[in-house]
């Protein structure tokens, strides 16, 4: 959303801290996804599932005004005919864990 075309009320509106724990509607998930919010901090976009049409997309959001952490769900199309999915959702609310796991490499002789 392009800040020059929102009204100064729309503006001050944006600024405010955002309420995660409402139904965001698909258009806001979009937005939130693709536009970003001053309140949120894009912390990592993760791959999930591979459906035969879509693939799963988590998005990590760090709210700014309270620090915690939160998932959006949305599925990216995998085909040109396929378009974005946004669902309707309640935004998860996360926490970070650090994970430790283990490769395994080739032996050099």
């Amino acid at each position: 959303m392009n800040d020059m075309m929102l009204t100064p009320e729309e503006n001050s509106a944006k600024a405010q801290p955002l309420d995660m724990a409402v139904m965001l509607s698909e258009k806001e998930v979009e937005t939130l996804v693709f536009e970003g919010h001053p309140d949120l901090e894009l912390k990592e976009s993760k791959e999930g599932e591979e459906h035969r049409w879509f693939r799963v997309i988590y998005e990590i959001f760090q709210q700014k005004s309270t620090g915690k952490y939160f998932r959006i769900t949305w599925h990216r199309g995998l085909t040109e005919m396929q378009e974005n999915e946004f669902p309707d959702q309640v935004p998860v609310e996360v926490e970070p864990v650090q994970v430790v796991s283990t490769d395994y490499i080739p032996v050099v002789k």
